[in-house]
């Protein structure tokens, strides 16, 4: 027994010194890794309090509205809309209220590029047609015949030619304001402001020369000249050419003043909004330039008078009718001269009605320009 106990004890004593041996035999040729090189290596084993962050996080993106497809991509730990990664990132991330619109739907929707122009100035300019359109026909209409007395001195004047005829009347009442907007343009380059300007025109005008042959076929007012146009016989009953003897019957209002006034005092307007936009030293100039087309309007009133054609009070109410036409036509397309928008031509209103879906709900969008 004793010597079998030796024998054991020999064997347990070599296997120690060998294994000794051949521990210092291999850390000789053995390259160890660092500790932290062999965390990249190895896998890494999750931790408790790592398992509860991850499922955490994974409630938070299973209860967002995100769509199906981002919502996946999410649980993946890739990035979302261009940001960082879930993973990465505890923030919760943005969620949208909308869906976005059909492709077939975004070209409806009022763009910035389209300019200034609106299908509905199409009816506007239809309007000014059919106003004007309206005015000729009221000027067939015969007025009223009123009696008269032979020895009136109020309609015994003498007939005389007209200073200012009614081609030459459109001329000055029209053609030139449209040639002042044109040239106004080389500062502003504007066509905004020129089809403002013109459309501002166009109604001022045709709803003067509506409204005043309207009261001329109304009244019927004897002209001053009247009895040398008619030649009346024994018995009162006019021998002259009839078209002269009607003429004679259409006194009040003046026709000549009210569209004469009409574009003046528009154009004593536009002048007046548009030259506070070239702001610099000195502004008395600006005065008489903008007096300038009222001035030219009020010599046509007086040639009225001279010319034997109205009564004062004919072109008194004839050129308070332009004025108060003229006001109206500018203020309907411009902002008043004096205010801080001077000479800014307004926007007209766009409105678009879109369906819209949402998650919740399906309604519709209304958005526009005002």
């Amino acid at each position: 027994m004793f010597k079998f106990s030796g024998y054991m004890l020999h064997i347990l004593l070599l296997w120690c010194f060998g294994s000794f041996f051949l521990t210092v035999a291999s850390a000789q040729t053995t390259h160890w890794v660092p500790l932290t090189s062999q965390k990249s290596v190895m896998k890494p084993t999750q931790s408790v309090y790592q398992k509860v962050q991850l499922k955490q996080r994974k409630r938070r993106i299973q209860r967002t509205r995100l769509p199906v497809v981002q919502r996946r991509s999410a649980l993946q730990g890739k990035a979302v809309q261009g940001k960082a990664s879930v993973r990465r990132s505890t923030a919760r991330p943005k969620v949208p209220t909308e869906r976005p619109l059909p492709r077939r739907i975004k070209p409806m929707l009022p763009k910035a590029s389209r300019g200034w122009w609106h299908n509905s100035y199409l009816a506007d300019w239809g309007v000014v047609l059919a106003v004007a359109g309206g005015g000729v026909a009221v000027n067939f209409i015969e007025p009223p015949k009123r009696p008269f007395r032979k020895d009136d001195p109020s309609i015994s004047l003498p007939l005389r030619e007209d200073f200012i005829s009614e081609p030459l009347l459109v001329g000055l009442a029209a053609g030139i304001p449209m040639a002042t907007f044109a040239l106004a343009q080389i500062g502003l380059r504007s066509g905004h402001n020129f089809h403002h300007a013109a459309l501002g025109l166009a109604e001022t005008l045709s709803l003067t020369f509506l409204v005043t042959n309207i009261f001329k076929v109304t009244v019927g007012r004897l002209r001053p000249d009247f009895l040398e146009r008619c030649q009346p016989d024994a018995n009162n009953v006019c021998t002259g050419e009839a078209s002269v003897v009607r003429k004679g019957r259409r006194s009040f209002p003046s026709g000549h003043s009210s569209f004469a006034m009409a574009g003046g005092v528009y154009l004593s307007l536009y002048l007046w909004g548009t030259l506070r936009r070239f702001e610099g030293p000195g502004s008395f100039w600006r005065i008489p330039v903008i007096l300038a087309p009222i001035a030219g309007a009020s010599l046509i009133l007086v040639s009225r008078i001279v010319d034997n054609r109205h009564h004062a009070e004919d072109v008194l109410f004839g050129a308070l009718l332009g004025a108060g036409f003229a006001v109206l036509g500018y203020h309907l397309n411009f902002p008043a001269p004096w205010s801080k928008n001077a000479g800014t031509p307004y926007q007209r209103s766009r409105i678009s009605v879109l369906p819209t879906v949402t998650p919740k709900r399906i309604g519709l969008a209304v958005s526009g320009q005002f």
